[in-house]
């Protein structure tokens, strides 16, 4: 299972990375977002491979909360699951996986 996710995620990053070289030549043209620390911080943590669940144990809020807050991320960035959220996130620099504590 975990394959499969990791699978996923690089799929999703490297349809970011095409978009950026193939079809704009630089950036993605993407307005800008700004996300919360907290919104951050469950991406991270997602990008990791942790659940809803876990997550929430981590940073002492409700697996409800973390799930909120995954979803307004991929809201801000225009994408529908958490992959896609954690694969532009990544993508435009909003997360750098390293800065988990």
């Amino acid at each position: 299972m975990r394959f499969f996710r990791d699978d996923q995620l690089l799929t999703c990053y490297l349809h970011e990375a095409v978009q950026r070289v193939v079809l704009s030549k630089g950036p993605l043209p993407l307005k800008r977002i700004s996300l919360t620390e907290r919104e951050k911080e469950c991406l991270l943590w997602a990008a990791e491979g942790k659940t809803g669940w876990e997550i929430g144990n981590i940073v002492n809020i409700s697996e409800r909360t973390v799930t909120f807050h995954l979803q307004n991320a991929a809201q801000k960035m225009g994408v529908v699951n958490r992959q896609q959220a954690i694969s532009r996130a990544l993508s435009m620099g909003l997360i750098e996986p390293c800065t988990i504590i």
